[in-house]
Order: C-alpha cells, then sequence, then structure tokens
C-alpha cells in the first residue's frame, strides 16, 4: 500500500487488487461481504449483497452508517481523540440528522 503515492505506475490499480484480496480472504473466512455502489461492479458480483445507491442519496447513507457506528458505540475513541478534528460536531449532527 504503500506505493499508492507514486505518479505512473498504477497505484489506484494496485490498491484495488489489494483490497480485492482482502476482501476474498475475509470471504474465506466467512465474512459476508456487501458492495455499496451504484454501479454492478466485478466487485458487486463477488459480494453476497450488493446495495445499489441511488444518485444523491450517498450521504444519507453515510448519516446512518455514523448514526449506528455512534448509536452502538462501535468506536475507536482512543484515534478519534488523536486524529481527528471536529469530532464532536460530527457526532451530533449524525446522531440529530436521524432523531428529526
Amino acid at each position: 500500500m504503500a506505493d499508492t503515492g507514486r505518479i505512473g505506475d498504477e497505484p489506484l490499480k494496485r490498491t484495488a487488487e489489494a483490497i480485492a484480496g482482502m476482501a476474498a480472504e475475509a470471504k474465506r473466512n466467512g465474512a459476508r461481504l456487501v458492495c455499496i455502489d451504484p454501479r454492478r461492479s466485478e466487485t458487486a458480483e463477488k459480494c453476497h449483497e450488493h446495495v445499489q445507491l441511488l444518485p444523491g442519496t450517498d450521504a444519507a447513507l453515510a448519516l446512518a452508517l455514523m448514526h449506528e457506528l455512534i448509536a452502538n458505540d462501535w468506536l475507536d475513541h482512543d484515534y478519534l481523540a488523536r486524529h481527528t478534528v471536529g469530532w464532536p460536531a460530527l457526532r451530533e449532527r449524525a446522531l440529530g440528522a436521524l432523531r428529526g
């Protein structure tokens, strides 16, 4: 993954291949894979489920995922404290967005 900053050597393709390899290994180990992509891609074909977003709905999905992570406390609090800016405001936005 360290090569992602290189120019002219298809770093994004290599990154995608590495991610595909990790996903395949996770699937072999029993993980359920869900692809969230508006396109029916090769990746989507290899997953158990494909959530095909409509244009303009990605922000709603992101807020819903954040809400679930926060509400269930599935967070790395140490990482958030050390490596993020604006986390408390984002937390409140994500929780408030689904309260109405």
